[in-house]
């Protein structure tokens, strides 16, 4: 069972922070869209809009680590990973990408991280990496995750850099505990907008291994970090926030 209040005190705590902080706005200079819309509907977009983009991924971050502390043995939100990586490793992902932008090869978890663990194993070749910050580090066993949440819809051009990441991420997650565990990296997305079709933005299925869980996107990833039917259940939770701070929202569109 999730953590159902803790989940709803904070996406409260969030969406009255940001009513407290709107309560005073005003629509920007519009000369065209203002009288042909309406100021109220201008300002209503402008207020949904502001609170989304608080919304972000970081507070779906906080929810993932709430969720999932039942699930696996230690959670840790903006972990620092090891900026140490073997030239060897950097130049087989770079080989990687250069093989699925070509199409020479299909994407598979399974013998990426193969590959990575080998080139991992001396570190004589080193090289300093710039800091990076894990959005959440999951291990169950010796079994480690290491998943960048982002946005639903990223660009086409972003999705091999996406790839990449996780490809470094892996590699330097081994070089930081030992080629003893076992390292997973994949991209989240909190939902996805084409449901009830599959997620296949830009043929993305051709970049990462879906099967291989380098992609978790919706009820996949939210039943992955805190299992079966938790996309549901959290849903339901949104739902019960949402009725507590809908009233607020309503007042404020209806005090401007």
């Amino acid at each position: 069972m999730l953590p159902a209040r803790e989940i709803e005190e904070l996406l409260c705590q969030v969406i009255e922070s940001k009513i407290r902080s709107l309560d005073q706005t005003k629509v920007s200079y519009k000369p065209f869209y203002t009288p042909l819309l309406g100021t109220g509907t201008l300002l209503t977009h402008q207020i949904v809009q502001s609170i989304l983009t608080t919304f972000g991924m970081s507070v779906f971050e906080k929810v993932a680590c709430l969720v999932a502390r039942d699930n696996f043995d230690e959670v840790i939100s903006q972990f620092k990973l090891n900026k140490t990586l073997s030239k060897r490793a950097s130049d087989k992902v770079s080989n990687m990408i250069d093989d699925l932008r070509n199409k020479r090869v299909d994407p598979s978890a399974v013998n990426e991280y193969k590959v990575l663990r080998n080139s991992t194993m001396s570190l004589s070749d080193s090289i300093e990496r710039d800091t990076v910050k894990v959005d959440l580090f999951l291990r169950r066993g010796r079994d480690l995750y290491l998943i960048d949440l982002k946005t639903v819809k990223p660009n086409k051009s972003g999705i091999l850099d996406y790839k990449r990441q996780i490809l470094e991420w892996v590699a330097q997650g081994f070089a930081q505990f030992g080629t003893k565990y076992n390292i997973q990296s994949a991209i989240a997305m909190p939902y996805n907008p084409y449901h009830p079709e599959p997620y296949l933005r830009f043929d993305i299925d051709k970049i990462f291994d879906i099967d291989g869980g380098q992609l978790l996107v919706g009820e996949e990833f939210w039943n992955f970090v805190a299992g079966a039917d938790a996309f549901e259940e959290l849903v339901a939770i949104f739902e019960r926030a949402g009725s507590k701070v809908r009233p607020k929202l309503q007042a404020l569109f209806d005090h401007r």
